[in-house]
C-alpha cells in the first residue's frame, strides 16, 4: 500500500507508524490503513466542532448522502477526522480522484460553522460531492 500511496500527487508524506501510515494529504494530516475490506484513508478537520449542533448537522449530511456509505467521522487523538474506504484494487487514478473528494469535503466541513449551510448543503443531493462512481 506504501507504494500505491506514494506515487500519488496529493500525499507529500508517507510515515510508516505502528501497523498505519501517517501521511500528508493537501497539506492535512491523514492516516492510512489497509483491511480486508479495502483501504481506509482519514482525513483531520482542522476546525474543532464549536457546537453540539455543528456534529448533529456533519453527522446528519454524511448520514443522508447515500454516496457516503463508505465513509465515517471519528474524534480521536483530539481531533476529528473523516474516514473513506477504497477497495484493495482501487488503481492509482480512483485513489487520486477519490482522495482529492475527501479533500473536498473536509475542506467544506471545515468552513460549515453556520447550520443553515449545512441544511442547505444536505437538500441538495444532486451536487452531492460524492456522486461520482467508487468503484
Amino acid at each position: 500500500m506504501q507504494n500505491r500511496l506514494s506515487t500519488l500527487a496529493v500525499v507529500q508524506q508517507i510515515t510508516p507508524q505502528g501497523g498505519r501510515w501517517r501521511l500528508q494529504v493537501e497539506q492535512r494530516a491523514a492516516w492510512a490503513q489497509s483491511c480486508e475490506q479495502g483501504i481506509v484513508i482519514a482525513l483531520s478537520i482542522t476546525e474543532n466542532p464549536r457546537s453540539a449542533h455543528w456534529l448533529m448537522q456533519v453527522t446528519l449530511l454524511l448520514a443522508a448522502n447515500p454516496h457516503s456509505i463508505d465513509d465515517a467521522l471519528q474524534y480521536w487523538q483530539q481531533q476529528w477526522w473523516v474516514w473513506h474506504r477504497y477497495p484493495l484494487d482501487a488503481d492509482r487514478d480512483l485513489l487520486e480522484q477519490g482522495l482529492l473528494l475527501q479533500v473536498a469535503l473536509v475542506t467544506l466541513l471545515d468552513q460549515q460553522q453556520d447550520e443553515a449551510q449545512l441544511a442547505t448543503a444536505a437538500a441538495r443531493p444532486s451536487q452531492s460531492l460524492f456522486s461520482g462512481s467508487w468503484g
